[in-house]
């Protein structure tokens, strides 16, 4: 009975967002109209571009939030399906049309970029523990296959911008205090001294977490530098240091353990002291040179090291010294009646990895040392051609090269020498055509390719020798889809898409009796769905904005078999766990000339399937959330008090699932409700 009401409860939202959206009259932010988007590679209309693509400002991200983890900016972007914000030592997880809904940990199967630089490393892994929110100036959500433009990621892209240099400065300090322990303190400033622009930001967050064992505290600083030439040649060099010196893992729970209390750790992490902590240190050096109108070359080198160890919830402790760099070239052309543009990328990554005995925490004996490395090199090439009626093309490829080496760096009699290379190679192709009637309606349709080769977790060989799986072949996309977006009468923005997927070697994790994920080729599967996003200006300082999503994502030629008994078990058919089949978002924006702000919002989301069998479930869910504050202004100053509550009602709901998780303990409960409250101060001194 909860379920069904919770669901009438979010088809009615989204009802109302659709009614009030239609018939409300106010004006529309000329903002709106002149979006640019560049994830596309090129900078683009919003309303002229023939891709299904959501932007997430600042405000949606920050304005009167904690803004602790990136899942909370998905909330209302569709198509995607997030999780995880609450376990620092595993972190979000984000999914695009079901890429990334099984990662073990952090984003797979999405390419990701922060101020242009690859997140994402030449494996697939997207590391998003680094990325501190109160730095973020917006996001871009390319959502579809698109490895014709980027390579590896056959879900889609996330381009993330933090804050650029201002020419007057600007100074912005937060604090925000909430339950469970949630102390957040950060500081950004910008500006330009001597013609070179700079960003500098700090920030400090720690928390005892809504479980047991889920204390975390890290800081990170971002520190940016920029300076035109008189030639118009813009350099870039940006630099981030992370460091996490605690993130306990509380573990997943059985359905039981849930019911008897839902804040319990797992007692395994308990007993093994599961915990995870880093450093991380990323230089980037970037140079953007125009040739005339419509012509410019963007060149990119950077690096990275990382230091990570991870005590894991049975016996296990693995230490990773990481070294990653790369570099691309971009060339765009839009003086000719085909609009080029084309490129270079090629990443590096040097891995060395440790595992453990894990004694409480504690590093026991050495059972594997070995160096993954991985080498990634992909050119690329598309073309754009607009005509006078309208009717526009769009083609182009990319081919890719991956090469993976496992050196064995602990070889004995017993285990023999694991050492081993496997190479990936893979041409993407893309063709589309759209239509532009007006800025009310730009229609497309597209043929997008993805590729997606295995990481170095999932290539992990069961067992301890180490080594990779040889029979594991890259994940590969072929897709089309048909969308629409427009902006009706300077009061309604629209964003329609319609998809449908084949997906072959679907990676799919599982695990053993002693806890251990391993990852298998689920040979094929066939997702379809239904993207709609609405933004509504309803009246001076009243928006409105909603989505909906409908996923069908079917397994179509997957044989499992059991590691105990050697059963072999048919899939087919099955939904792919941690993939809901409708999710719905809406919230309610005003604000008053005076400062004072209210925005209230509604999520839903159906069951989840947390096993390829589809025998345990997931229960639905209705989340609720409202803030306010008041933006007080004295001259060139803002003071912004604000507080806030998430998940008011008091839903019983996951935090994140474990999809075919050891015992059935697939469940992470998410905080019956979260309090918060905090302060912001601003300084923007006018331009003189």
């Amino acid at each position: 009975m909860r379920r069904r009401a919770a669901e009438r409860l979010a088809c009615l939202a989204l009802a109302v967002a659709l009614v009030v959206a239609d018939t409300a009259a106010a004006d529309t932010p000329a903002e709106m109209r002149d979006l640019e988007v560049e994830s596309p590679r090129a900078p683009s209309r919003l309303l002229e571009t023939p891709l299904a693509i959501s932007v997430i400002s600042s405000e949606e991200i920050q304005k009167a939030t904690p803004a602790t983890s990136i899942d909370q900016a998905f909330d209302l972007v569709p198509g995607t399906f997030s999780q995880g914000g609450t376990n620092f030592a595993q972190d979000a997880r984000v999914s695009i049309r079901g890429f990334g809904s099984t990662a073990q940990f952090g984003i797979r199967g999405i390419h990701m970029y922060v101020d242009g630089v690859p997140s994402t490393l030449p494996d697939g892994q997207s590391e998003v523990d680094s990325l501190e929110m109160d730095f973020v100036d917006r996001i871009e959500v390319l959502r579809g296959p698109i490895s014709s433009l980027y390579g590896g990621g056959g879900g889609g892209i996330v381009a993330i911008d933090t804050f650029p240099p201002t020419e007057e400065p600007v100074v912005r300090a937060r604090a925000t205090w909430g339950s469970y322990g949630l102390a957040r303190y950060s500081g950004i400033t910008t500006g330009t001294v001597a013609g070179t622009g700079y960003v500098l930001g700090i920030s400090d967050t720690s928390v005892d977490g809504y479980r047991d064992h889920a204390k975390a505290h890290q800081w990170n600083v971002l520190a940016k530098l920029q300076r035109e030439l008189d030639d118009g040649t813009v350099l870039g060099l940006n630099f981030s240091n992370v460091t996490a010196p605690e993130g306990e893992e509380p573990g997943a729970l059985t359905a039981d353990q849930v019911d008897e209390d839902r804040r319990q750790a797992q007692p395994q992490a308990i007993s093994f002291n599961a915990r995870e902590k880093f450093d991380q240190q990323k230089l980037a050096f970037t140079v953007r040179r125009p040739f005339g109108e419509g012509r410019q070359l963007r060149a990119l080198v950077w690096g990275l090291q990382r230091d990570f160890t991870n005590a894991l919830t049975f016996s296990r402790r693995v230490n990773l010294d990481r070294k990653a760099w790369g570099g691309a070239l971009v060339f765009d052309d839009s003086t000719r009646f085909v609009h080029w543009r084309g490129g270079i990328d090629f990443d590096l990554q040097r891995d060395v990895r440790a595992n453990f005995e894990n004694i409480g925490g504690a590093r026991g004996a050495l059972n594997l040392d070995q160096s993954e490395n991985v080498s990634a090199f992909g050119p690329w090439l598309s073309g754009e051609i607009k005509f006078d009626n309208g009717l526009g093309f769009v083609a182009g490829a990319r081919w890719d090269w991956t090469q993976f080496e496992f050196g064995d760096r602990f070889v004995n009699d017993e285990s023999g020498n694991a050492s081993d290379d496997k190479t990936f190679r893979d041409l993407s192709p893309r063709f589309g055509m759209f239509w532009r009637q007006s800025d009310a309606f730009f229609a497309y349709a597209n043929l997008d390719s993805g590729f997606q080769v295995p990481t170095t977790t999932e290539l992990q060989s069961p067992g301890a020798e180490g080594g990779f799986q040889d029979s594991f072949d890259a994940e590969k996309t072929t897709g089309f889809e048909v969308g629409a977006k427009g902006l009706i009468f300077d009061r309604l923005y629209y964003d329609v898409a319609l998809f449908a997927l084949r997906v072959r070697h679907v990676a799919v994790p599982y695990s053993d009796d002693e806890g251990n994920v391993f990852y298998r080729d689920a040979g094929e599967s066939h997702r379809r769905g239904l993207e709609l996003a609405l933004s509504a200006w309803l009246a001076p300082g009243l928006s409105a904005r909603g989505s909906y999503t409908y996923a069908s994502y079917r397994y179509h030629d997957f044989d499992s078999v059991d590691l105990a008994t050697g059963d072999v078990t048919s899939q087919d058919g099955h939904l792919e766990p941690n993939a809901p089949i409708n999710v719905l978002g809406l919230e309610l924006r005003y604000e008053h000339p005076s400062g004072f702000f209210a925005i209230g919002g509604v999520r839903y989301f159906s069951k989840l399937w947390v096993d390829d069998s589809n025998t345990a479930t997931a229960p639905a869910a209705t989340t609720s959330d409202l803030r306010i504050g008041w933006d007080i202004a004295r001259g060139d100053f803002v003071v912004q008090p604000f507080v806030g509550v998430r998940n008011w009602t008091g839903t019983k709901y996951d935090d994140r699932i474990r999809p075919n998780a050891t015992f059935g303990r697939y469940y992470e409960p998410a905080p019956r409700s979260n309090v918060f409250a905090g302060i912001e101060l601003r300084f923007a001194r006018a331009p003189r």
